[in-house]
């Protein structure tokens, strides 16, 4: 089957509209309606999301993932488009390398488009890790594949680990979370790390956090974070 083919079927069976200007048009109005009345979006319209992400057209694709930025406190109706979520979150354009600067990701809706599909998974896998034990293996392999996975998925396997130990590259992704704790500041990484650490309980990585903490004033929210997981480790030290 053709790739004109794939998208047809797709059109069809998430009952898209057939022209791009009608597709757009539905994902605005999607994106509105999860800002406004989240609680309103069904499973029927989480679908018409997903299928919308995988159209051709870049500004639908994004408004589709901005949707989704405004979903996340119903982890439910990630459930059954999990997998295919993750699938689509998964690699920055060849354009990136690391981490993309705020400026970059503002001037790319590509870029716009992997952070919002990443960054509501993670916020989903903060509220409800069950969800992601059937995708795992899966964003495991994304994580070690290389530098072109969004970070959020080393959040993602942290917060997933106590429901799937044997998936999770823990040796991995506490290096990469105690490297996160001074990168990614202006998407709040190192917050997410701290968290993160946390909640794997590991107080081997008290210097790490110890050294890294934020001593700008206005990173109130970075230095709870970091206050929160020193104070929870040390109470897990022999």
């Amino acid at each position: 089957m053709s790739d004109r083919d794939d998208l047809t079927s797709l059109m069809t069976d998430a009952n898209l509209p057939e022209e791009d200007d009608s597709r757009r048009a539905l994902a605005q109005e999607l994106a509105s309606q999860a800002s406004d009345r989240p609680e309103s979006i069904t499973d029927t319209e989480m679908t018409q999301l997903v299928a919308l992400l995988r159209v051709p057209d870049v500004e639908t694709r994004v408004q589709a993932a901005e949707a989704l930025q405004h979903l996340y406190e119903r982890p439910t109706l990630f459930a059954p488009v999990i997998a295919e979520l993750v699938g689509l979150g998964d690699t920055y354009p060849e354009t990136v390398d690391g981490i993309p600067s705020p400026q970059l990701m503002m001037s790319s809706p590509e870029i716009r488009t992997v952070i919002y599909v990443a960054d509501s998974l993670a916020r989903v896998a903060q509220r409800d890790p069950a969800l992601f034990a059937p995708v795992a293996d899966q964003i495991a392999k994304a994580v070690v594949a290389g530098n072109r996975t969004p970070k959020y998925y080393v959040f993602v396997l942290g917060l997933i680990h106590d429901v799937v130990p044997e998936a999770v590259p823990e040796a991995t992704v506490k290096e990469e979370l105690c490297t996160l704790l001074d990168r990614g500041h202006g998407f709040g990484y190192p917050s997410w790390a701290a968290d993160t650490l946390r909640r794997l309980g590991d107080p081997s990585v008290l210097p790490e956090l110890e050294a890294n903490y934020p001593e700008n004033p206005s990173d109130e929210t970075a230095q709870e974070a970091f206050d929160e997981a020193i104070a929870e480790l040390k109470t897990q030290q022999p």
